[in-house]
Formats: C-alpha cells, sequence, structure tokens
C-alpha cells in the first residue's frame, strides 16, 4: 500500500510541476497582457504579495516599466491573482513610476488598493 501511495505521490507532483505548472500559466498570461498594451520588453519590475495593495487576497501587484515598440518608456501596475491572471491594470507615465512609493504609503493609510490611489491621483492631477 505504501508503495501505491507513493507511485500517486509522484504522479501528482509530476502533473503539478511539468503539466499544470501554475508559474507557467501566469508567465503566458503576462506575457499576453504586455503584447496587448504593445509592450515587447520589460525594463524594470517590483512585485508586492501585500494584501493591503491588492483586492484579491492572494493578489500580486506588479509595477514596472516597459518599453514599447516605439522605443518609448511606458509605467504600468497590474494586479496578479493564481489561477486568474491579471484582474486590474493601469498604464503609467514613466515619471508617475518615481512616485509609487509614496503611493503605497498613501494607499496604506487610506485602506486603498495601489491602483485605487493611483487612480484617484490622476482625478486630482486631471
Amino acid at each position: 500500500m505504501d508503495i501505491f501511495l507513493n507511485v500517486i505521490g509522484v504522479l501528482i507532483l509530476l502533473f503539478w510541476v511539468f503539466i499544470y505548472n501554475p508559474s507557467r500559466r501566469m508567465m503566458k498570461q503576462e506575457n499576453a497582457w504586455f503584447e496587448s498594451q504593445n509592450i515587447i520588453e520589460e525594463v524594470y519590475s517590483k512585485a508586492y504579495n501585500d494584501k493591503d495593495l491588492a483586492k484579491n487576497f492572494i493578489g500580486n501587484v506588479v509595477v514596472g516599466i516597459g518599453k514599447k515598440k516605439d522605443n518609448s518608456n511606458v509605467g504600468y501596475v497590474y494586479e496578479i491573482v493564481p489561477g486568474k491572471g491579471i484582474v486590474e491594470s493601469i498604464i503609467l507615465n514613466p515619471s508617475e513610476i518615481e512616485i509609487i512609493p509614496e503611493h503605497i504609503q498613501n494607499a496604506k493609510n487610506n485602506g486603498m488598493t495601489l491602483i485605487d490611489s493611483l487612480q484617484q491621483f490622476r482625478k486630482k492631477n486631471a
């Protein structure tokens, strides 16, 4: 019986790693999002695994700068949830990336997500 359980465990592990592979699925979803935004290269990115900054409890917030086809840089913030993919995103001017630490603190102080904090900032400065 122990051998049977070990074989089943190994088969489940192999399925998880080589077939299901959630990290590979997330990479495909991220690549599809970059393509839809005409971003051809990531220049810089930082991920925040902070439930206070994301709308979804298990979501991760990624902040970065990407290079577009016309060689210009663009900032972005997106929330990605394992199994769901990118659930919300916002494109930023590159200069707005520099103020992200300020918005992180502002979002936490006001009980907002990072994306909501940035959108509120844009509305005030529009």
